[in-house]
């Protein structure tokens, strides 16, 4: 209480303690109520104007093998459609071989098929976050001249991420399994969060 304040300050002048009463009280008056739960924004960059599937894989695709893809690749927004592109775009960057493509391509759509889900259940566009993380990447190492990391947790285990180099580990080449669902999954809808170190210079 105040005299017990009064008594534990007697050291002080009346009119300094007073002072801070008053303004204690100014601060508090002029707070406004606030709430932090705001709706999350996932950035998105500008995408080329143009930009051609590579025709070997998207023939490859063409099969009912992949429908999650093939959703990606007939979606209304152009994120989901540029998304597909960068993915078969790694694919050839990674120089995967095409007796692989079907199992890798089998992954993709796995993981197409929680992104969807996710971003059904968000009402958002989550493919521009691994569009920007992938333009991020690019910027760390051909403009910033940084190293970044192999890998780290559970987005290892993103083929996606491994297309877009955004990780550097294939999660189907490793002595163990790597689930894909540890990442993101429809069932526990959550939007994306990539770790990334970085070399300070």
């Amino acid at each position: 209480n105040v005299e017990e304040i009064r008594e534990k300050l007697s050291y002080l002048p009346s009119s300094f303690i007073d002072g801070c009463f008053k303004n204690s009280i100014d601060i508090w008056e002029s707070c406004e109520e606030y709430d932090l739960a705001q709706h999350t924004i996932i950035p998105s960059i500008l995408l080329p104007m143009s930009w051609n599937y590579n025709q070997a894989i998207a023939r490859t695709v063409m099969s009912n093998d992949f429908p999650y893809i093939h959703q990606m690749l007939k979606s209304e927004n152009e994120y989901d459609r540029y998304l597909i592109y960068l993915a078969f775009e790694g694919m050839l960057e990674r120089q995967i071989p095409e007796d692989e493509w079907y199992d890798t391509l089998k992954r993709l759509d796995i993981e197409m098929c929680e992104l969807i889900g996710i971003s059904r259940a968000k009402d958002a566009v989550v493919s521009s976050y691994f569009i920007t993380m992938h333009k991020m990447i690019n910027i760390f190492w051909n403009e910033a001249k940084c190293f970044t990391g192999c890998s780290r947790g559970s987005a290892a285990g993103w083929i996606l991420n491994y297309l877009l180099q955004i990780t550097q580990e294939n999660p189907l080449k490793q002595p163990t399994e790597m689930y894909h669902w540890r990442f993101i999954s429809a069932e526990r809808p959550d939007y994306p969060d990539v770790d990334v170190d970085l070399s300070s210079h």
